[in-house]
């Protein structure tokens, strides 16, 4: 890994949008350090780009989480209260 974990992350997501669980698993630590990472790169990126955040949403009724600003992903549908939620993706852009 070139540089330290947080450049590393900050590359991949310039590459591609990548998951939560994909980030961690790429960087073997847990979904706190990875989420802290995350914050942290949306607040030190330049003023010419920005961290895009693709929504979850709930597979079963179709709720969008579009005002959420949690890195973590939601727990259960706030509509249906099911569990089958997509994951939110981030890309930097």
């Amino acid at each position: 890994m070139a540089g330290t974990r947080r450049q590393q992350i900050a590359t991949w997501l310039a590459e591609r949008a990548y998951t939560l669980d994909e980030l961690v698993r790429a960087c073997g630590v847990s979904k706190a350090v990875v989420a802290e990472d995350i914050r942290h790169i949306a607040r030190s990126l330049p003023a010419s780009r920005r961290l895009r955040v693709e929504p979850s949403v709930c597979r079963r009724c179709g709720f969008t989480f579009s005002k959420r600003d949690r890195v973590t992903d939601p727990s259960r549908c706030p509509r249906c209260r099911n569990e089958w939620i997509s994951p939110q993706a981030f890309q930097i852009t």
